[in-house]
């Protein structure tokens, strides 16, 4: 007889009699007389390799993993070749004094379970000390790996939550609760969700193993969605424990990884995320089971439900002060501009109020402008003086008296305040006032 080697899942010969095992792989070497087999913290699961073995009528092909309650086979029904998955449940199992009385319970309930997103139990059995179930085989990954594959889109994640808690809701209806929800008992099948090892976990009351050879394996991760009743061993598990769990695989699709301890909010690790999502995953995770949906449907209602899809903004006091500077900055900047502005606004056109973008507003002086005195030419030193559409510092800026050349002085008024203006041709062409130097 082969057991297989919990680190790397090769074949571990077991010579008759003999206490020492090595792994010829890697090389692992393992006091059986040193390991408990039993339940407990302590125990390392050596489970027996069946690959190439025939168990009833099914020839098993490969190993397809190790779970917390037995190691799933690769296999394939001998009389009309179709492809199954053969559990096999581990030894320390059959101790329990009434587990072959419980297998046979849970195990022929499960047969019953008919629903499309529930991964069919097709047959289940006892050869010699082994006690397995045969799944249908879906091809496709857990839960697990696809997340680690895949950033959900928030519409995606409550695709896939649906799929489960129809599921989930379908076997609470016929008195079948799951007791072990997680990403690993969810299989992302072509275009279907399946769900897996509904009552199994019944089976072992609540013993998972937390061994340092096994802390890779699905059945530690069964705590980051356990309720806290089923950790502390506090209450028989019932719907609202299943509610518990829907709610942290929720949490680990939207937020990225499992809630631990005093978890974060979704919303605050993903920003865009729905407020809602929040809410629902605060009132799944509550430790009182009594503040918990009372059932699937309301989860359900509540995740389908519309609600307005707000910015989750998660803006910091900071960001709030640079925005309000950011729109200070504009005003302000706007300010000069405000009489043109309120043109376009009321639909009329700026340009009746600026000299250089139609005719002049005063007519030129006659002359060439080669003849006119030179006290009415702007010196070049004067030049990159703003422009303005009036003879006011508070009318729109049209230009600048910039470029190489002198600018034309072409008219001087003063205004109330006594101060000179200057209307100006620069040398670029443009038209307008500005204080005379």
């Amino acid at each position: 007889m082969n057991l297989i080697c919990p680190k790397c899942r090769s074949a571990l010969p077991v010579k008759d009699g003999g206490a020492l095992l090595q792994c010829a792989n890697c090389n692992l070497k393992i006091d059986r007389r040193k390991i408990d087999l039993s339940s407990g913290l302590s125990a390392v699961p050596l489970v027996r390799d069946l690959r190439g073995e025939t168990v009833g009528s099914y020839d098993i092909i490969d190993l397809m993993g190790i779970g917390g309650t037995g190691a799933s086979f690769k296999a394939r029904r001998r009389d009309d070749g179709q492809g199954v998955v053969l559990k096999m449940l581990f030894y320390d199992l059959l101790r329990k004094g009434d587990f072959v009385a419980r297998f046979k319970a849970e195990v022929g309930a499960m047969t019953r379970l008919d629903h499309p997103n529930i991964l069919q139990v097709l047959d289940f059995g006892q050869d010699e000390d082994l006690y397995w179930l045969v799944y249908e085989f879906v091809e496709g990954v857990d839960l697990t790996h696809y997340l680690r594959s895949f950033n959900l889109k928030q519409d995606e994640a409550r695709s896939i939550m649906s799929e489960v808690c129809q599921a989930v809701a379908y076997a609470h209806e016929q008195g079948i609760i799951h007791r072990n929800l997680k990403p690993s008992n969810i299989i992302m099948g072509r275009g279907q969700v399946k769900v897996m090892d509904f009552g199994l976990a019944s089976l072992t009351n609540g013993d998972y193993r937390m061994s340092g050879l096994i802390r890779s394996m699905p059945a530690l991760a069964s705590f980051n969605y356990m309720s806290p009743e089923q950790r502390l061993n506090l209450n028989e598990p019932d719907e609202r424990s299943d509610v518990y769990a829907l709610g942290a695989i929720l949490y680990h699709m939207l937020a990225g990884r499992p809630p631990i301890g005093a978890y974060t909010p979704p919303g605050r690790l993903r920003r865009g995320l729905n407020p809602k999502w929040d809410e629902v995953v605060a009132r799944c995770l509550a430790p009182d089971p009594t503040k918990r949906y009372a059932g699937i449907d309301e989860l359900t209602a509540d995740m389908e439900a519309p609600r307005p899809v707000q910015p989750n903004g998660n803006r910091t006091p900071l960001q709030l002060v640079l925005l309000l500077l950011a729109l200070l900055s504009i005003f302000v900047y706007l300010w000069p501009y405000r009489d043109g502005l309120w043109l376009l606004l009321r639909g009329e056109s700026v340009s009746r109020g600026v000299p250089n973008r139609i005719q002049a507003l005063v007519d030129p002086p006659k002359s060439d402008s080669t003849e006119l005195p030179r006290s009415i030419l702007l010196p070049t030193d004067q030049a990159r003086l703003l422009l303005y559409a009036q003879p006011s510092i508070q009318s729109p800026v049209v230009g600048m008296a910039a470029g190489e050349g002198e600018s034309l002085v072409m008219k001087e008024i003063r205004t109330e305040t006594g101060i000179p203006w200057l209307y100006i041709q620069a040398p670029n062409g443009d038209r307008g006032w500005l204080i005379k130097p």
